[in-house]
């Protein structure tokens, strides 16, 4: 279900556009028309879109041929023959599937019902005129249309074109897109950082998808941050090129001065849209030529190539933009979204007991890794400001939904021996994919109870009989057929910097004033062990500095760690090994996979404890350190 604004109608944000008012306004001060026609040879036309119709040449067949292997005859000959009454034929002739057939035949018996009496073809029932004949022009004649204008070509294309002759073709020519990375603190890939903040990830990505939409791709060097070098580069490409995108420069940033070159020498037609991620984006045109300014972290970036620069191609070679596929699924989770602001919301994706569930991952524009997680995307529109838990949403796929639909979907606790799961589920079963969603162990089992994962992971302390697990398991899935797969012992404890520079040595220096701790999110299994071991130590959560600072997974805490943005804070021994963070051992954990009885005989299921059992498997999953087997074989 879908709660929307109250009211009388929506205002725009001020400064900003809604997505397709910002598109139509960009485009209709643009004028875009195509860029002129070439001809290619057919074996290079595969992804362009063609400029006039192309009619057949030939007819095809161009003349009367057999449509199997068997024996042309005359029909007539056959007819009232029956197995009672056989006929026998010595007028008739072999032919192969594609031969022609002469004029004075008119059908062909199949290879397989022949019978022979000596040299003659007999025959136990009646052949009727243009059996197993292919006529003249049956695929196409002379003249019919083949491929309309405005066809982008692909392989059912090509085949036909070269069965009809074609071999060459006229074509839209590609709009040539230049792309400007901007940044001091960007690092062309392959150079060291050298104190550079991040590599310059957005051109590869800009790369791959303008030429799968028909466009020529150009990529500049990276500029610093100066306004006349980023001015100049501008100038030169415009005059190139029928698109100038220059990255990185458009968020609100003091240095970020896109919209003031594009002014300088042009036009700013829209200065940010309301949609989230992607609100930074700017479109203007300079010299009659379409500029963009693209935000500069990567999932933004993607929504200004796929809802700007796509339909924008598009329009340079008259046809229509490339959409994604969409399905209507099960949403796993609550979306609260911002007053007049439409949301895409990244979601990995699954199908569980027969229904297809939608989990949401982190909705950051910065969160680089959840774009390259995502199966697909919802859209959330501006007057929309809640979706409650369950709705049917509609997900644009990034991935063919036979691909998704061998995932076995995975909602719990974090550890980092999913990641091998999922690697090992890959190499080995490439028809199967493990997709797992961190929302701690009860969120998990929350999961399996409402059908929307196959598989949890937990590892939830129970004061009261002091053991893991199983009461929880008890109390939460309550009249529920469940299956639970003894995983891994874990080492939990305190993480610190290497050295450990503020000499921690328990839990009792958490409470001291030089001290910023880093937490888990509530209802994970950490979180819980730690409250636990905090009241038996007598230490009230008030006076510990960061314990309401959360993430959601072992490395993101181990991570916090190690930038300098936090001292300590609690997690597992392969998290600490990782990150090159020094260890302090609080306690031994269990950390146990759980599931319902009836999705064991799933084959993805079944992959997955065939990995698990597996020898090489329980030695690379202990050589991160930190676990002990527990599973039995």
């Amino acid at each position: 279900m879908q709660r929307r604004r109250g009211g009388g109608g929506l205002e725009y944000l001020r400064g900003v556009l809604p997505r397709d008012d910002a598109l139509n306004l960009w485009l209709s001060e643009l004028n875009i028309s195509p860029l002129g026609e070439e001809k290619v040879s057919l074996i290079d036309a595969v992804g362009r879109v063609t400029s006039r119709p192309i009619f057949a040449t030939i007819s095809s067949p161009s003349v009367k041929v057999s449509g199997m292997d068997g024996f042309a005859l005359r029909s007539s000959q056959t007819n009232g023959a029956t197995e009672v009454n056989p006929i026998s034929l010595d007028d008739y002739m072999p032919v192969n599937t594609g031969f022609p057939v002469p004029d004075k035949y008119d059908a062909v018996l199949l290879k397989e019902e022949a019978l022979f009496d000596g040299n003659k073809l007999k025959l136990l029932r009646s052949i009727r005129a243009g059996e197993n004949i292919r006529f003249p022009g049956e695929n196409f004649s002379q003249g019919e249309l083949l491929l309309e204008s405005s066809r982008r070509i692909g392989f059912q294309e090509v085949q036909l074109l070269a069965a009809s002759g074609i071999s060459e073709v006229w074509v839209w020519k590609k709009p040539k897109i230049c792309f400007i990375p901007v940044g001091d603190e960007l690092a062309a890939l392959g150079e060291n950082l050298k104190g550079k903040l991040a590599y310059e990830s957005n051109s590869f990505m800009l790369k791959a998808l303008v030429e799968d939409w028909g466009g020529e791709v150009i990529i500049h060097k990276i500029l610093p941050d100066n306004f006349e070098i980023v001015l100049e580069a501008l100038l030169e490409e415009i005059e190139k090129n029928d698109l100038v995108i220059i990255g990185a420069g458009s968020s609100k940033g003091n240095r970020d001065f896109t919209a003031d070159v594009i002014s300088k020498v042009g036009k700013v037609i829209v200065d940010g849209i309301a949609c989230r991620p992607g609100k930074p984006l700017i479109l203007g045109k300079v010299k009659g030529k379409p500029v963009i300014g693209l935000p500069g972290y990567p999932v933004s970036a993607w929504v200004g190539l796929y809802f700007f620069v796509n339909p924008l191609i598009a329009a340079f070679l008259k046809t229509a933009p490339r959409e994604l596929d969409r399905m209507k699924m099960y949403l796993s989770k609550g979306i609260v979204s911002v007053q007049g602001i439409e949301e895409i919301i990244r979601v990995r994706v699954g199908k569980v007991s027969g229904r297809w569930v939608a989990v949401s991952l982190p909705r950051g524009a910065g969160n680089i890794s959840s774009l390259g997680k995502a199966d697909g995307f919802i859209l959330v529109p501006r007057e929309v400001i809640e979706i409650e838990r369950g709705s049917e949403v509609e997900v644009h796929l990034f991935r063919e939904k036979s691909e998704l639909e061998g995932t076995l979907l995975f909602i719990g606790s974090h550890d980092l021996l999913l990641d091998l799961i999922a690697d090992e589920i890959r190499k080995g079963f490439p028809r199967f994919r493990f997709v797992s969603a961190h929302v701690g162990s009860l969120g998990g089992l929350f999961a399996l109870k409402n059908r929307e994962a196959h598989l949890s992971g937990i590892h939830l302390f129970d004061e009261v009989t002091e053991s893991y697990n199983t009461p929880f398991i008890e109390k939460h899935l309550t009249g529920e057929n469940v299956e639970v797969l003894k995983f891994v012992y874990r080492e939990q404890g305190l993480m610190v910097r290497p050295g450990n520079p503020k000499k921690i040595r328990g839990l009792s220096d958490l409470r001291r004033e030089d001290i910023l701790f880093v937490n888990r999110q509530r209802g994970s299994g950490t979180r819980i062990l730690l409250d636990y071991l905090l009241r038996k130590e007598g230490i009230s959560p008030s006076e510990i500095r960061g314990y309401d600072d959360e993430e959601f997974t072992h490395l993101g805490v181990a991570m916090r760690i190690a930038s300098g943005n936090a001292d300590v804070g609690m997690g597992i021994y392969a998290a600490a090994k990782i990150m090159g963070l020094d260890f302090i051992p609080l306690f031994e954990e269990e950390y146990d996979l759980v599931t319902l009885k009836e999705y064991i005989d799933l084959p993805q299921f079944k992959a997955i404890c065939q990995i698990l059992d597996s020898p090489s498997f329980k030695e690379r999953a202990l050589s991160l350190g930190g676990y002990k087997w527990a599973r039995k074989s």
